[in-house]
């Protein structure tokens, strides 16, 4: 490990074409404190999309595209395009080490997470340094200094604003189960997933729940009590009117590959809220939520992250945990801990 940059972790990419082989793939990578599972796609043409974004050091490659040589000779090109990266193919017939990349190839009868994790970081190494330097500043969108917040008529918090991804839906129903019907704020909620698909989540969460939950709606006001989830393929964000705030809705291009995005959310409740937010990163893959949340800790903001232990992928809260931003929380106590910090003074 030698050519990666003191304490990066190595970035990869999984492509499959079976949804369940990608979360399971992802889940052992995320496994190993030395990699990073940034993404993954369910084909070759897919996956290109996502290299500008991503810019993984290792590629995973399980079932491709029936077109096979044409599929990995398109990759091939597209790897090149962002520098030198090693593939590790799942041996399925494919052999992209022919296409003049370095592979590993791991056989599917024989694969587990020690061997699919020492082939990475065998393949890792054989990368060119210049793919393995550190990401450049703009990868991490920039946020914005935190402007004073409008409220000063008390000091306890008056949203709370929750980001998850992977393994999001689960967990978020034994959070949102579990927050008491006297809840003195609102509640929004970023959940990685497409158009289509929130609304029903929505109605799931809804089931058991004491507050009312539902998809938000661009411009309605924020009322205690309620959580709103952002619909998919819309942002979901807040701004105010006098001393009124309402949901902001927008198509605003993608943020980590998502819309909506965590960053987004956090981003927006800065110059509305600033302290008095409650911030919490849950379950899920990749950084999104991390420069939200750092800039909401600085101004003053309570950030609570979901541990490592209860986590489908610790990806999404570790960097503010390893931060020491975050106060890592079992998620079955997540619920009681927002309660809690719903109805003390804000940090100072």
């Amino acid at each position: 490990m030698s050519t990666l940059a003191a304490g990066r972790r190595v970035r990869v990419l999984v492509i499959d074409g079976d949804a369940v082989v990608r979360r399971d793939l992802q889940a052992w990578l995320a496994e190993d404190t030395r990699l990073e599972p940034v993404g993954a796609a369910r084909s070759v043409h897919t996956a290109l999309e996502k290299l500008p974004f991503h810019r993984p050091d290792v590629v995973v490659l399980g079932a491709v595209d029936q077109q096979g040589g044409a599929a990995l000779t398109l990759l091939a090109a597209g790897l090149r395009a962002q520098g030198e990266v090693s593939i590790v193919a799942l041996d399925d017939g494919s052999r992209p080490g022919s296409n003049g990349l370095a592979a590993r190839v791991v056989s599917r009868t024989e694969l587990s997470q020690p061997r699919l994790c020492a082939a990475v970081l065998s393949a890792a190494t054989k990368a060119s340094p210049s793919a393995l330097a550190p990401l450049p500043a703009q990868a991490h969108a920039a946020v914005p200094p935190a402007a004073a917040a409008p409220f000063t008529d008390g000091e306890r918090p008056l949203v709370v604003a929750i980001g998850a991804s992977t393994g999001g839906p689960n967990a978020l129903s034994r959070v949102v189960s579990a927050l008491p019907a006297d809840l003195p704020v609102p509640v929004l909620i970023v959940q990685h997933m497409p158009a289509g698909f929130t609304e029903s989540l929505a109605q799931s969460l809804a089931t058991g729940a004491s507050l009312p939950v539902r998809e938000a709606r661009d411009g309605e006001p924020l009322q205690p009590g309620q959580v709103l989830l952002a619909p998919g393929g819309r942002h979901l964000g807040v701004a105010s009117r006098g001393d009124r705030v309402h949901v902001e809705l927008s198509a605003a291009p993608p943020e980590h590959s998502c819309r909506p995005a965590v960053d987004f959310l956090f981003r927006s409740l800065l110059p509305v809220y600033g302290a008095r937010t409650v911030a919490v990163v849950m379950t899920g893959m990749g950084e999104d939520g991390l420069a939200g949340a750092v800039a909401l800790h600085a101004a003053g903001a309570r950030v609570l992250a979901q541990d490592e232990a209860s986590c489908t992928v610790y990806g999404m809260p570790r960097g503010p945990i390893e931060r020491g931003i975050a106060e890592a929380v079992p998620l079955d106590d997540l619920a009681r801990r927002i309660d809690l910090a719903c109805r003390r003074k804000v940090r100072r």
